[in-house]
């Protein structure tokens, strides 16, 4: 499979494979069997670069929409973990829901954002998360953890240490 079109930097590679994943039932079908030592997780690909041909497969997430409840003093946002970071932002602009601006132009996906606790200018994305929902690619299982067991800090969280290379985050509320 052809690799350049979905990184940022499009360099010239290809992957043994790649599998687009749409929905939670399509986890467990389309990963059943697969070696769990040459897989790749790639989201909008912006922190990605292939310089050569990758020998696994690579896992695109397409889990999308956004969920919005209003209450009287708050709004609740789930969103898929596919859907753009700065697109979102821009929609919750346009809804009038403030409070994001801060993180508008990073670049990436909802999934993505608290893998890494992105931030800027003082903010961090740990300060709107409540809960983050994955898949398990070794339990086979789904999980959804709150914001404190996510143990947030700069840059950093559960996603990049425990849970390294074993979920799938499909959405974050």
């Amino acid at each position: 499979m052809y690799l350049a079109p979905l990184h940022s930097f499009g360099f010239h590679s290809s992957a043994k494979a790649l599998l687009t994943i749409n929905s939670i039932s399509d986890i467990a079908a389309k990963l059943d069997g697969l070696d769990k030592a040459a897989f790749y997780i790639l989201g909008d690909g912006t922190n990605t670069v292939f310089l050569e041909d990758f020998e696994g497969t690579v896992i695109k997430p397409n889990f999308l929409g956004i969920e919005l409840t209003e209450t009287t003093t708050h709004f609740e946002l789930k969103v898929g973990a596919a859907e753009n970071w700065h697109q979102f932002v821009s929609w919750c602009l346009r809804q009038g829901i403030y409070g994001f601006e801060n993180l508008a132009l990073i670049p990436g996906t909802v999934g993505a954002a608290p893998i890494q606790n992105i931030g800027a200018y003082g903010v961090e994305v740990e300060k709107f998360v409540s809960s983050v929902e994955y898949y398990d690619l070794i339990e086979h299982s789904q999980h959804s953890l709150t914001a404190q067991e996510c143990a947030f800090a700069y840059r950093d969280s559960i996603f990049k240490h425990h849970l390294a290379d074993r979920v799938l985050i499909t959405s974050v509320t």
